[in-house]
């Protein structure tokens, strides 16, 4: 997304089993259901920062091998964090789990490392998800933006969140990562494809991919459709296609850029 590269680990164990680590996209804005199937962020209002619809919930593995890596080397900006919502409501007592609940003397840090292209640390920041110490206590209960201007040249970063309390669900929210290529100029400026809505219905939507040529393949590498995008605001017809996963490639001067879209 924008050129951040995400990656997540999913697991099978069978059974009905499954887990994964890394980051997932999520848009469910749920605040009171402290499950780990509940995939929102706490926020007020709820959802994304800046009333964004999606954004990202990251669960590190305990193999510290998820990361979030960059097509080229880049100097960060910032970004905006806040709880996880099962978190908020551990932390505070009131998931129903009768454990959680933070006293004095409890923590939980997020620690955002970053990496060079020789696999060097080259910087952290760490951020406060929660702090019961020296008389204060406060929970991250919104969208906070955290200057990440400090850590330069980076090629990935990988997350890692210490707390007190072992049972602790370590889990957190991202959203609006900004950064800047090493000639300087903001991400924010390059030019950004959207395809949205997802899910889609009857149109797929897709701006800013003037003068450029798409294909859209089914779950199966199947294509289904190609053409080419004339304006700046193309809407493609859909009704007629089945539900299910789709794969869209658009084809720039720079580059090709791939979505994965739902019906």
């Amino acid at each position: 997304s924008g050129g951040v590269n995400f990656t997540v680990n999913f697991t099978d164990w069978g059974g009905g089993m499954t887990s994964y680590s890394g980051m997932a996209y999520s848009n469910q804005t749920d605040l009171d259901n402290a499950v780990d199937t509940n995939y929102s962020a706490y926020a007020n209002p709820a959802g994304g920062a800046n009333g964004s619809e999606n954004y990202g919930v990251f669960f590190p593995s305990y193999s510290g091998g998820d990361s979030v890596f960059f097509d080229d080397p880049i100097n960060l900006e910032h970004a905006f964090f806040t709880n996880h919502v099962w978190t908020y409501h551990y932390i505070n007592g009131s998931d129903g789990s009768g454990t959680g609940e933070f006293q004095q003397g409890d923590y939980m840090v997020l620690n955002v490392i970053a990496y060079n292209e020789s696999n060097q640390i080259t910087g952290n920041v760490e951020i406060d998800l929660a702090v019961f110490t020296g008389g204060n206590s406060s929970i991250m209960d919104n969208w906070i933006q955290v200057d990440l201007s400090s850590l330069d040249s980076v090629k990935y970063l990988k997350f890692e969140i210490s707390s007190s309390d072992y049972m602790a669900p370590t889990y957190f929210c991202i959203d609006d990562l900004t950064y800047a290529n090493l000639t300087g100029k903001p991400e924010a400026e390059k030019e950004q494809v959207n395809v949205y809505p997802v899910p889609f219905n009857d149109k797929i939507h897709i701006d800013g991919a003037s003068n450029a040529h798409f294909k859209l393949y089914d779950a199966c590498g199947k294509l289904i459709r190609s053409g080419k995008l004339n304006t700046e605001h193309e809407n493609l017809s859909a009704g007629n296609l089945p539900a299910g996963m789709y794969f869209i490639n658009i084809d720039t001067k720079e580059k090709r850029i791939v979505r994965k879209i739902f019906k």
